[in-house]
């Protein structure tokens, strides 16, 4: 690890070190077609965090006064559709990684995908302790940590890799297997009742899978062309794992049962992006998102959501004894590793995160478990909601 200056603040009772700095981030177009942006650590304006029991991570001056409250939600509320203001945020608050003096290059494309995954992650937490949890805002941000292209963070002029996403062993082991060749018990089987018995998690012990569907799948032939997911490899190892692959542990299991029954009965997903949503092959029936379906989903992205963030910060969170001043302290390499572990300050359980109501606001706010009701962040969000709601209501009112 380089050596580098630490700073940390005591903030509630909590101390915590983040090397960073502003920076100034210039998008370009590259010589092979994708956007890159020259990153450039303004030295003489360091920046200083601390972590508060309410707010999570905050930003603070050089004397600890907390200059702006719980960076993780005001992330995660930024406009997807507008780069500059995700680029805007990290320039004013640092940029992920801690890096050197100099200009450093990195892929647009990659930075905004761990954004993404920061605000997949905020998104889950925030529908999984809901009362009235959205089932599409679950799938989608789930599906996304699990099926997205993996990051790979490296500057051009460096074999250093400053971030790798988090890949879950069922996906490693779904990406790394081959087909499964039909046995002579998978023949005899399919003759007698058209059928595989499949050991499953999602409907009951086991699941009876269509013979003739299961092996179009993992033939990856579409001679009428009438299911080109069958061609999608990634669809094919899938199956076969499904099938043939019972010796995964409970989560992977899991995982691995609800994304083949998600794509076999909903849809098979074709490319996934954060800011444009999901691409299927065919258009998707969501009707058969069942209410077993619901249930293995929403097991499904608490496993996601805690891969994620155990991963990230097992990387580069640390917990730091002095022995000159008998203090306890909390290190991280990354910003990206504090914000996400800013969420245990937050009091997972009794506080919940929640999406203004406002559709003009649209920012996140932490509000207490036992009050379900509030939906807006703040009194002047619901008063202007609540005058949209009256001029529409009266736009629509006929005239005598």
């Amino acid at each position: 690890m380089d050596n580098i200056e630490i700073s940390g603040f005591e903030l509630g009772v909590e101390t915590f070190s983040l090397p960073s700095n502003k920076c100034r981030i210039k998008k370009y177009d590259a010589e092979d077609g994708t956007v890159r942006v020259n990153i450039e650590k303004i030295t003489d304006e360091p920046l200083y965090y601390s972590f508060d029991g309410i707010n999570g991570l905050c930003l603070t001056t050089k004397y600890g006064s907390v200059r702006k409250k719980n960076l993780l939600l005001e992330m995660a509320s930024l406009n997807i559709k507008d780069d500059d203001l995700l680029i805007h945020f990290l320039e004013e608050n640092g940029f992920f990684f801690s890096i050197q003096n100099g200009v450093v290059s990195f892929s647009l494309n990659d930075c905004l995908n761990i954004l993404y995954r920061i605000m997949a992650v905020t998104e889950l937490i925030s529908e999984l302790g809901s009362i009235k949890p959205n089932i599409d805002r679950i799938a989608f941000s789930t599906l996304y940590l699990l099926l997205s292209e993996k990051i790979e963070l490296k500057s051009d002029d460096s074999e250093k890799i400053f971030f790798s996403s988090p890949l879950h062993e069922s996906v490693s082991i779904i990406n790394q297997s081959s087909i499964a060749v039909n046995t002579d018990y998978d023949t005899d089987e399919a003759a007698e009742k058209n059928t595989y018995t499949i050991k499953d998690t999602v409907y009951s012990e086991t699941y009876e899978l269509d013979a003739e569907d299961y092996d179009s799948i993992i033939s990856g032939e579409d001679p009428w062309h009438t299911n080109p997911e069958n061609t999608d490899i990634r669809y094919r190892k899938l199956a076969s794992v499904f099938k043939t692959n019972h010796n995964l542990n409970r989560n992977s299991r899991r995982i691995v049962d609800f994304l083949f029954h998600y794509m076999y009965e909903v849809g098979v997903v074709k490319n996934i992006n954060y800011k444009t949503g999901i691409e299927f092959y065919k258009t998707p029936n969501k009707d058969l998102l069942n209410e077993k379906l619901q249930r293995a989903l929403m097991v499904v992205a608490r496993i996601v959501v805690a891969n994620e963030i155990n991963t990230v910060i097992s990387r580069s969170v640390r917990p730091f004894f002095s022995a000159d001043t008998l203090d306890t302290t909390w290190r991280s390499t990354s910003l990206h590793a504090a914000l996400l572990f800013s969420l245990f300050y937050m009091h997972p359980g009794k506080s919940v995160f929640k999406r203004c109501a406002n559709p003009a606001c649209n920012k996140y706010f932490s509000v207490s478990s036992t009050n379900g009701r509030r939906i807006y962040c703040e009194k002047k969000c619901r008063d202007a909601n609540n005058s949209r709601k009256h001029r529409l209501k009266v736009k629509q009112t006929p005239e005598h």
